[in-house]
């Protein structure tokens, strides 16, 4: 018995069996393939239908803000044309609020990012000259550290302390400040700061530089007791110390001496302590017209910002006879001023970008008189002050806008009264003092006389027309 084996179709058959494995997984991976790509494509067309929603949806909310905003405008005009003018400046106010509550607060501001518990503890963990930064971040920030009392009362009881923030006087003892400087802690250590700065550089005339700020405060308690036992024709007797009840310790020739004394060793920090006492004087004004301010109702009314005024203006009246007797006592200063920008001395420590002194490219020219320095200081500090401004200004464009009627409309109850037309002449005249240059030895950041001219310029340029209005208002 034989076995035989057809090797050649045995080859044959083997190759045959592997050609048609390798066509099916071909056509395996060209299938899988084609499925691939169909989910692909579908899931392309399901990305660009969920666009398109996207894109609809977005057109959609445009298209009702802007529907929003025109009935806004609409309603604001048809409010503006029934109320008129006094109307409108009536309800600026209530305005504002209800635009700022229907606006939605953009996802960087503070009031949504930081709540003021978070930022109150922020501000206690930091140093004096990073939390006043902070306070100057934004509105919310400044409102709330401002009524944060405890922090600035915890820096100047470090300060009290010996715990100067500055490297050059640590462990000195600060100035002293008379009792009616600082009604809120902020207040306090902001002019605690300032006099001593003058003060530590003084040294050994320190003593002198207390001895000033109590003739000062002597001198503005006696000038607002004048004010408001005399009346208005003993007001007009100015710097007169003669009905004026001042200290003996305090008096005239006491105060001069000692400012020729400080002037003599440096008249540059001499200038800069009375800075000092002014703008400490002059924040403490605008505090207490916030204070009265907040005590009045929330919705600002034209009458509400007229007595304002009031009230301002008799604080300028006290605040101006007081820099009138301080200028008075304080000539040798002046004098030592005016010598100075004759012959270009230095300016005062603190001015210029680089602190003043030798090295300052800014000359004692640039520097103001003592009496135009107390009206800068009133004009930036109480005038320009943040939540005084936009009132004051709302109110005098008004009584501006008002008085231009014709003599008719007067006459038909159309304008403004007399007392409010004598208002409107002692708020020009007001500004008329107060429109004075600023001090070119300061930085340029510091300079308020082009925001009051941008703010109160039109009761300026048109006076001259005003006037004359008045004038045949009243005949």
């Amino acid at each position: 018995m034989s076995l035989t084996f057809d090797l050649p179709n045995w080859h044959v058959g083997i190759g045959e069996q592997q050609q048609q494995s390798d066509g099916q997984q071909q056509q395996r991976l060209e299938h899988l393939q084609q499925q691939q790509q169909q989910w692909a494509d579908d899931l392309q067309d399901l990305s660009g239908d969920e666009d398109e929603q996207d894109e609809e949806q977005q057109e959609q909310q445009e298209q009702q803000q802007q529907q929003q905003q025109q009935q806004q405008a609409q309603q604001h005009a048809a409010d503006a044309e029934q109320q008129g003018p006094a109307g409108s400046a009536a309800g600026g106010a209530a305005k504002r609020a209800r635009i700022d509550a229907e606006r939605p607060s953009p996802a960087g501001s503070g009031g949504a990012v930081l709540p003021d518990a978070l930022l109150l503890l922020l501000a206690g963990r930091l140093s004096l000259a990073d939390t006043a930064a902070l306070g100057c971040a934004c509105r919310a920030f400044r409102d709330c550290l401002a009524a944060a009392g405890h922090i600035w009362q915890q820096h100047h009881t470090q300060l009290l302390g010996g715990g100067w923030p500055w490297p050059p006087f640590v462990g000195s003892r600060p100035a002293t400040l008379p009792a009616s400087l600082g009604s809120t802690p902020q207040l306090r250590l902001k002019a605690t700061l300032a006099a001593s700065k003058v003060a530590l550089r003084l040294f050994v005339m320190r003593n002198g530089y207390v001895f000033l700020l109590e003739g000062w405060e002597a001198l503005w308690t006696a000038a607002a007791a004048g004010t408001a036992a005399a009346a208005a024709a003993a007001a007009e007797q100015g710097g007169s110390s003669s009905s004026l009840q001042i200290d003996p310790r305090y008096g005239g020739r006491q105060l001069q001496r000692m400012v020729t004394k400080l002037a003599g060793h440096s008249w540059q920090l001499t200038y800069e302590g009375y800075s000092a006492a002014l703008a400490a004087r002059a924040d403490e004004l605008a505090a207490g017209l916030r204070a009265w301010q907040q005590q009045q109702q929330q919705g600002a009314r034209p009458a509400a910002a007229l007595v304002l005024w009031q009230q301002l203006l008799s604080s300028w009246g006290l605040y101006r006879r007081w820099l009138d007797l301080t200028v008075t006592r304080c000539a040798q200063l002046g004098a030592r001023v005016a010598a100075a920008r004759q012959l270009a001395e230095p300016p005062p420590l603190s001015s210029g970008s680089g602190g003043g002194g030798a090295g300052s490219s800014v000359s004692a020219s640039a520097v103001p008189q003592l009496r135009n320095k107390g009206l800068m200081l009133f004009r930036s500090h109480v005038l320009l002050a943040c939540g005084l401004r936009r009132p004051l200004q709302q109110a005098a464009l008004w009584m501006a806008a008002a008085a231009a009627v014709d003599a008719a409309a007067w006459r038909a109850g159309g304008g403004l009264s007399e007392a409010d037309l004598e208002l409107l002449t002692r708020v020009r005249k007001m500004l008329r003092e107060l429109d004075v240059g600023d001090d070119g030895s300061e930085p340029a950041v510091m300079h308020t006389h082009g925001k009051f001219r941008r703010c109160f310029g039109a009761l300026l340029t048109r006076e001259r027309l005003a006037r004359g209005l008045e004038w045949g208002l009243l005949g």
